[in-house]
């Protein structure tokens, strides 16, 4: 939710060019800001999300049903890794970080699994978790299994080499009265609560050995969603960004994939990129990599950084 609020972003380009002595100019009807110095001028453009047939995607354009996520460079460059979920989990192996098995079959899997699609897609679905004991399941084209990490999912901003922002979301959950049943805990109360969709929780509920009608034991938990963000996370205006007191190991795994990301990236001449890392942090504080975005919402803390490289450079 902090991530959406546009004073937010507005506040922290505004507090940098305050600093650096830059002029500041929005533009109310499109939202683009012309940044100015010296008689030079430099432009960013919002990007927005917005739903098209059931699934979310980006616009640089202003409409009535999108929201604002933050402003970027008008030619954004695309990163090769961020197109295909297997190419990048090649890249991180050959790199050396940790990342999950996969497999292209169900008849040797070796751990319990999700299924996902090669194509990294904005909110696009993973079928599962599922155990090791699950009967072969059939994959539509472009599908892969991917060993189930448990653990805190994180998400990572970079500039570049430099790491800026790190969110890690703990999973969201119903705790047991030994009365109600998952489904009965779900439901709204009065007009204080919103319809939750539980029908996206059974599969999650399954693999912890529960299901809408298990009556949970008196503060027994029941987790919902093991992704970064979902419709069970409570919605938060503070900024949760824990980079700064999250422990040294794991900034120095974000600080190596973020070396080992720009050196790929620096063969094929691309440089001053943003991009996200999304993974899962387990009880030993090691990062499972999941995937790569370079076009992420941006998090307020990228400007200083963006800016610093695009114009004081």
């Amino acid at each position: 939710m902090h991530k959406l609020i546009f004073m937010h972003h507005l506040e922290a380009v505004q507090a940098w060019a305050h600093t650096s002595g830059v002029h500041v100019h929005l533009a109310s009807g499109n939202l683009t800001l012309t940044l100015s110095r010296g008689g030079q001028h430099w432009l960013l453009v919002p990007r927005f999300v917005q739903q098209t047939g059931g699934k979310l995607s980006y616009t640089h354009l202003r409409q009535k049903d999108t929201t604002f996520v933050g402003w970027v460079m008008p030619d954004t460059p695309k990163i090769n890794l961020a197109q295909d979920r297997k190419i990048f989990k090649k890249f991180a192996t050959d790199a050396g970080l940790l990342v999950p098995s996969d497999w292209s079959s169900g008849t040797n899997i070796g751990a319990d699994f999700v299924i996902k699609n090669r194509k990294s897609s904005l909110g696009g679905s993973i079928k599962g978790p599922f155990k090791t004991s699950t009967p072969p399941l059939s994959l539509a084209d472009g599908e892969f299994y991917e060993q189930f990490v448990v653990g805190q999912p994180m998400r990572a901003w970079f500039w570049s080499d430099q790491v800026v922002a790190l969110e890690v979301v703990d999973q969201p959950y119903l705790l047991g009265d030994g009365v109600r049943t998952v489904a009965a805990l779900l439901q709204p109360r009065g007009s204080i609560d919103v319809p939750l969709p539980i029908k996206q929780a059974e599969a999650y509920l399954n693999w912890q050995g529960l299901g809408v009608n298990t009556v949970l034991a008196d503060q027994q938990k029941a987790y919902l969603s093991f992704s970064h963000s979902s419709s069970f996370h409570t919605p938060k205006i503070v900024d949760v960004n824990v980079l700064g007191k999250t422990h040294e190991s794991v900034r120095a795994q974000l600080t190596r994939a973020a070396k080992q990301v720009m050196h790929r990236l620096s063969s094929v001449h691309q440089k001053d990129v943003l991009y996200t890392l999304d993974g899962v942090l387990d009880a030993r504080a090691r990062i499972w990599f999941l995937e790569i975005s370079n076009h992420p919402m941006v998090h307020p803390s990228v400007y200083p950084h963006m800016l610093n490289s695009l114009i004081l450079k």
